[in-house]
């Protein structure tokens, strides 16, 4: 445990000494409060929907994405109040339920395999070290799930807890199968049903994301070639396109202007923050755009850009 501890630490240590020298104070994350503070109350969608044009934080970066902790958002806290508080539980409840759903779309019998690893663990008399194995594998992965549920919980968080979910299965067919539980036979097509399961969810996703971004990057050359579109972007809705365009195209992404019929607000904030392209997907209307010139002309289907005029 001493020697898990110690290399927890030089590896957590070298981290959290990099991005407190950034923020110039003791910092372990930055993510959590952030998160925190979307599933709050009195949160109705991400600022960045709302904020309008947002600056990205650094030269090296596409959008703001690349460090969120620099958007001013309000916090809050479960202990404030009575209500919050329930707030909180049944926060903490719905993450519950939407971490086991998340567990049953990557495996679907997940939560039979925890099942039985718990009762196996509590009612067969097996030797200890199987207990324990069991034991600390389910405390892992309470620990590393349970966590994400107190703010907010997505695919992505549990991967860790997947690969622990897969040792777990193999680690108790082995140890049924030793103590004579299970036959050769029935061990061998046990496996095999898992691993068909586990492969199910990444063939799937291989599939289905393989040429996703492929119109996007073919657009961005189109742009890139025909267009010479460079610099800082922004468009009539965040990301999707716009953020994946801006990154094939090394350009500066500040997302959404702010939703308005004023001519005037809308050149003011595109001028403020020297935006060179404005995107406007899905011909949505806009107010007139004074300083800036359509270049598309309608040659690209959903997609108008305009240009700023350069001044001489």
């Amino acid at each position: 445990m001493f020697l898990g501890v110690t290399i927890f630490f030089i590896i957590s240590g070298l981290w959290i000494g990099t991005i407190s020298d950034k923020y110039e104070k003791l910092t372990i994350s930055t993510s959590g409060d952030y998160n925190q503070a979307l599933v709050g109350p009195n949160s109705l969608c991400d600022p960045v929907f709302t904020l309008g044009l947002i600056e990205p934080p650094n030269k090296n970066a596409v959008s703001i994405w690349d460090d969120p902790s620099y958007i001013i958002i309000n916090q809050w806290n479960p202990f404030d109040s009575w209500e919050h508080f329930k707030y909180e539980i049944g926060l903490i409840w719905e993450n519950i339920i939407y971490t086991i759903l998340l567990i049953e779309s990557f495996f679907l019998i997940g939560v039979i395999i925890l099942i039985i690893s718990l009762w196996f663990t509590f009612r067969l008399k097996s030797e200890k070290p199987s207990k324990d194995t069991l034991i600390y594998l389910w405390i892992t992965m309470v620990i590393y799930s349970g966590g994400f549920c107190f703010v907010r919980t997505e695919w992505r968080y549990l991967w860790f807890t997947f690969i622990l979910l897969m040792l777990t299965s193999f680690y108790l067919i082995d140890r049924l199968y030793k103590i004579k539980t299970f036959t050769p036979n029935l061990r061998n097509i046990l496996l095999i049903i898992l691993i068909c399961a586990f492969i199910i969810q990444p063939v799937y996703e291989g599939i289905k994301f393989s040429n996703s971004n492929n119109s996007a990057y073919n657009l961005s050359n189109q742009l890139k070639n025909d267009y010479g579109i460079h610099g800082n972007i922004a468009s009539n809705i965040w990301g999707g396109n716009s953020f994946t365009i801006s990154y094939y195209l090394n350009a500066k992404y500040y997302g959404q202007a702010k939703k308005t019929n004023n001519s005037m607000d809308l050149n003011r904030e595109l001028n403020e923050n020297k935006i060179d392209y404005y995107f406007v997907w899905d011909n949505e209307s806009i107010p007139p755009l004074i300083d800036y010139r359509e270049i598309t002309n309608g040659k690209i289907e959903g997609l108008k850009i305009y240009s700023r005029i350069k001044k001489s």
